[in-house]
């Protein structure tokens, strides 16, 4: 009889840990900033036959913070939304990739409690480890009679000219929380900014 006690025991505690992992979704806020005029096939020109950049793809899912070990469902932290968006270089053909995705802001308090929801906010992520957050201080640019008011401004520095593209020779890239990427500046001064939104 104890026997069948500690196998009940046991399976109703199993069934009271099978819990869903917390969805970080984009909220309504955030449908401004996913960039919906970034659509495939369109092309941003900024000021030269080359200087330009196509939307060649366009992801919008759920994905799952992995924090290692086995692959399986109980090794992911959480889930969160996320748009990745692909552009082809008019250059040399090369493509640049960035994802815009609603995160926890306390990355480690939301690992330790994978089913409850915490304060997020949305984090856009570049190449070469490079990230902005929503929320951050931002300026305002303006160019070519457009003025973009929530401007960010990534300091590629550390990274050099590596290769030709408006991506790679930029020194500092200008990124707008409502239209994205609004211009380069190139480590030999040169600067080049969007001319039509």
């Amino acid at each position: 009889m104890k026997k069948y006690l500690i196998i009940i025991a046991f399976v109703c505690t199993a069934c009271e840990g099978e819990k869903e992992l917390v969805i970080y979704r984009f909220t309504n806020d955030d449908q401004q900033k996913l960039l919906s005029h970034y659509t495939k096939g369109k092309i941003f020109s900024f000021g030269d036959d080359e200087r330009k950049f196509e939307v060649v793809e366009i992801q919008q899912n759920i994905t799952r913070d992995f924090k290692g070990g086995i692959q399986a469902t109980y090794n992911y932290d959480f889930y969160y939304e996320q748009k990745r968006i692909i552009l082809k270089e008019y250059v040399d053909g090369g493509r640049y990739v960035f994802v815009i995705h609603r995160y926890p802001i306390n990355v480690e308090q939301a690992k330790s409690n994978p089913y409850k929801i915490y304060p997020s906010r949305l984090i856009v992520k570049f190449h070469e480890g490079l990230y902005i957050n929503f929320g951050d201080p931002t300026t305002k640019l303006s160019a070519n009679g457009l003025t973009f008011e929530k401007v960010h401004i990534l300091d590629r520095t550390e990274f050099g000219s590596s290769q030709k593209g408006l991506f790679y020779e930029a020194k500092y890239i200008y990124y707008d929380e409502y239209y994205g990427f609004v211009g380069f500046n190139n480590f030999d001064g040169t600067q080049w900014r969007l001319e039509d939104k």
